[in-house]
């Protein structure tokens, strides 16, 4: 990946921006070279364009801008705070800008976030699942999703995602299914919830991601505990705590919750509390540095699968992507894009489009949840339907695995 800066800011802040970046694709193993490196050929690219208060731009950089924008780069401007978008390059000012101080303290770390999901994943939206247990943190779950959805995230709520009339629990796996990320708000009384620990087992079985939030230890353990609703002496964490992944877990202390300290009180009232600004930033930073981890976790588990059922697809020859396969089906040629997620028809039609050169048939596999959803049968339909555009699409196909089987 290769990401191509361009500022009129500080030091400081391309600095910090190039650090997170850097961390975040070690991480996930993607290599990443900055300007003013050349990428290399076919390398996934994106322009990051900072503009700070006055801001001027010269008629060689605007003219450079629309020759990226042209050739189908992606191009994402970042800027302070709103009013800073009008000292934006005139060429780039149709396009919606990632805004620094929506972010707050973790800016540096979900703009990182945002570009592997762009340019890496090629995920249009990121979406996350709040897995809680009403009675204990129904404030937190509600301020998390409210705050989630402000700076673009699609986050699935029980409250608020399912429509009414639906099946409740058809509902709830057909979207974990397709989410990047399960949000586990662990709190002491999480396990006792049926429907919180099928979400868990869901997501271990199908390698979604999980980030879990751990309420604080002083509940459990120490001379002056603090008090929660139905925990005794002898009271542990959930048991989901010992199954969580180096990086996957934060710990909450007593000062992240909004309102009176909890210290020292008698009736803290902690299900009723919302989290103060900091402690919400640490669950933020916590979800943009696990996504893409648990993303790349989870194409990981797939690729080998599309390789087993597929009868022995193989990766592209000199590919960037380590997702794309090709194989050979009663003498047709096919390209083969593994996905961690849901494809949409655009990602179905951009398969054929890359794949045109590899195979006559080409689309994504994925995993599905339940074949007897009619999104899941219209998806099918609309992907598999014979409708040669030209000679540079290939025909569209999917390939759907359900139950470790091909659908």
């Amino acid at each position: 990946m290769h990401v191509e800066i361009h500022s009129k800011t500080g030091n400081n802040v391309v600095a910090a921006a190039m650090q997170h970046i850097t961390r975040q694709c070690q991480r996930v193993g993607v290599n990443v070279t900055f300007s003013p490196a050349q990428p290399p050929k076919g390398e996934r690219r994106i322009a990051l364009i900072f503009a700070a208060t006055d801001s001027t731009w010269s008629p060689a950089e605007e003219a450079w801008f629309r020759t990226l924008l042209d050739g189908g780069v992606i191009v994402l401007p970042v800027v302070q705070d709103p009013p800073t978008a009008q000292f934006l390059p005139k060429s780039v000012s149709h396009i919606n800008a990632f805004v620094m101080d929506f972010f707050g303290a973790v800016w540096a770390e979900c703009l990182a976030d945002e570009i592997l999901s762009k340019v890496w994943l090629q995920r249009r939206v990121p979406k996350v699942f709040i897995s809680y247990k009403r009675t204990d943190s129904a404030p937190i779950a509600g301020q998390l999703y409210d705050r989630l959805n402000h700076l673009g995230y699609e986050t699935f709520l029980d409250e608020a995602s399912v429509p009414r009339a639906a099946d409740f629990q058809r509902e709830l796996k057909w979207w974990l299914n397709d989410a990047d990320l399960l949000i586990v708000l662990a709190s002491p009384r999480f396990t006792l919830s049926k429907w919180c620990m099928e979400e868990v087992s869901f997501c271990q079985q199908r390698f979604i991601g999980v980030a879990v939030i751990q309420w604080p230890q002083a509940i459990y353990e120490g001379a002056a505990r603090i008090p929660f609703p139905d925990m005794g002496a002898a009271s542990k964490p959930p048991i989901i705590i010992d199954r969580a992944q180096p990086g996957q877990m934060l710990t909450l202390l007593p000062e992240d919750f909004a309102g009176d300290s909890v210290r020292g009180s008698a009736d803290p009232t902690l299900p009723e509390r919302e989290l103060t600004q900091d402690g919400l930033s640490k669950v933020l930073k916590l979800c943009a540095t696990q996504r893409t981890v648990g993303i790349k976790q989870r194409l990981d588990d797939l690729i080998p699968c599309a390789q087993r059922l597929l009868n022995g697809a193989t990766p592209v020859a000199g590919g960037f992507n380590p997702a794309d396969l090709t194989y050979v089906n009663e003498g047709v040629r096919s390209f083969v894009r593994v996905l961690p997620f849901r494809p949409r028809p655009e990602d179905i039609r951009q398969a054929c489009i890359d794949g045109v050169s590899y195979g006559t048939v080409a689309g994504c596999f994925y995993s599905e949840n339940d074949e007897n959803d009619p999104r899941a049968k219209a998806l099918r339909w609309l992907a598999n339907a014979k409708r040669k555009e030209s000679a540079e699409l290939s025909d569209g196909w999917l390939w759907p695995s359900l139950g470790g089987k091909l659908w």
